[in-house]
C-alpha cells in the first residue's frame, strides 16, 4: 500500500483571519508537510512564504447564493487537483 503524501489545505474565508493560522502553517511546512493556504486575496495571503503554496479563492462572508455556488465549484476543482490528506478550515464558511 502506497503511503499518502503529507498535504494539508488550511483555509479561511477572508485575508485578515490568516494571522491566526500562519504559525501552524509555517510549523507544518518546516516538518515536511506540503502546505496549501486558501483565502480570498489580500496582503496577508500574498505575504505567506516559507514553503507555503497560496491559492486565491473568492469567498464572501455574507450569504450570496450565486457567488457561494461559484466558490463551491472552484473549491471542488482545487481540492481534486491538490488532493489533500487533511483540510483545516479556520472559519465556518471556508
Amino acid at each position: 500500500m502506497a503511503k499518502r503524501e503529507k498535504v494539508i489545505v488550511i483555509t479561511v474565508t477572508v485575508d485578515h483571519a490568516i494571522p491566526y493560522h500562519v504559525d501552524l502553517a509555517r510549523e507544518l511546512a518546516s516538518t515536511g508537510w506540503k502546505v496549501h493556504f486558501v483565502s480570498t486575496g489580500g496582503p496577508n495571503l500574498d505575504g505567506l512564504k516559507h514553503g507555503i503554496e497560496t491559492h486565491r479563492l473568492e469567498m464572501r462572508r455574507n450569504p450570496s447564493p450565486l457567488q457561494d455556488i461559484i466558490s463551491l465549484w472552484k473549491w471542488i476543482r482545487l481540492l481534486s487537483k491538490v488532493n489533500p490528506a487533511v483540510i483545516l478550515a479556520g472559519t465556518p464558511k471556508a
